[in-house]
């Protein structure tokens, strides 16, 4: 498991409270703040909620969210409908019928 930064602490507890109220988090920061980290840590302390993510449309930031959350030890799809994490760029995910 990595190791947080303050500030990605007080991120994390950020998005626990805005989820206290809301439905929706959505993550939006600077390159190389952190965001696949606190992501990840998010999920990890979530069992029981459901995440999309979706990166840009290339598949480079595709494989890079593959690799962390399989070093999160995430279970995870490309595929929506499959697992509690769906990622991808939007194009390439799909409902399963």
């Amino acid at each position: 498991m990595r190791v947080l930064r303050d500030y990605q602490i007080s991120v994390l507890s950020k998005m626990q409270n805005t989820l206290s109220e809301k439905y929706e988090v959505v993550v939006a920061s600077a390159p190389n703040s952190g965001k696949t980290f606190i992501a990840t840590e998010f999920m990890r302390v979530n069992p029981s909620s459901t995440f999309l993510v979706l990166t840009h449309g290339t598949l480079v930031l595709k494989k890079q969210w593959e690799d962390a959350l399989g070093e999160a030890g995430l279970d995870f799809s490309n595929k929506l409908g499959e697992a509690r994490i769906a990622y991808g760029v939007p194009q390439g995910l799909y409902r399963k019928q």
